[in-house]
């Protein structure tokens, strides 16, 4: 498939996302300021990226014999929402202040807090990049509770979901100490 198969697919996440996380911002607009912030600040983030994994989910989707619709679209959209959840938390691990060219998630909040002179301005940001990451994996979940999936998929998505943690985890475990890791930990780390 070439890129215009990628691109329309990724305008039609994005279409996707926007309606969806409006929506998730006016149903819960009426907890605290964050009801509303918080999916807009994810929209952004997550379409600032090529979109790429959703558009695979379209591909795969078709190729196994599907027709496109709302079924791979959700999806779609989910697993987007997913790698926005743990590219927001690895911008805090790495202490990375940018992510596609714009200040990443936590520092946007911790440039937020510096300006209005809260003293723990980084721990308040950190904080908020938590949140806002775990937030990003609870409604790609409720996304794909919604899908007419196979309980397998979704299923599927929750195993791999946690093996991105331990994979995770064990980039920083092999970042923090002088061994250096083996070929195999390395190649394992990708699997």
């Amino acid at each position: 498939m070439n890129a215009g198969y990628f691109g329309s697919r990724s305008e039609e996440i994005k279409t996707f996302l926007r309606s969806y996380l409006e929506a998730c911002g006016e149903e819960f607009s009426f907890l605290n300021r964050w009801g509303k912030d918080l999916p807009a600040r994810l929209g952004a983030f997550a379409q600032g990226g090529k979109l790429i994994r959703g558009g695979l989910v379209f591909l795969g989707h078709e190729l196994a014999g599907g027709r496109p619709g709302d079924t791979a679209l959700k999806i779609a959209a989910a697993i987007e929402l997913l790698h926005s959840a743990f590219l927001i938390h690895d911008d805090i691990m790495d202490q990375d202040r940018t992510r596609r060219g714009m200040p990443s998630v936590f520092w946007q909040f911790r440039e937020e807090a510096h300006a209005k002179g809260i003293e723990e301005s980084e721990h308040y940001g950190t904080s908020m990049g938590i949140c806002a990451g775990d937030c990003a994996l609870f409604v790609a979940l409720r996304l794909i509770s919604s899908a007419d999936i196979p309980d397998g998929i979704r299923n599927l998505v929750c195993r791999e979901s946690y093996a991105i943690g331990l994979a995770q985890m064990a980039d920083i475990d092999y970042g923090t100490f002088s061994r250096i890791p083996s070929e195999k930990e390395i190649l394992d780390l990708y699997l």
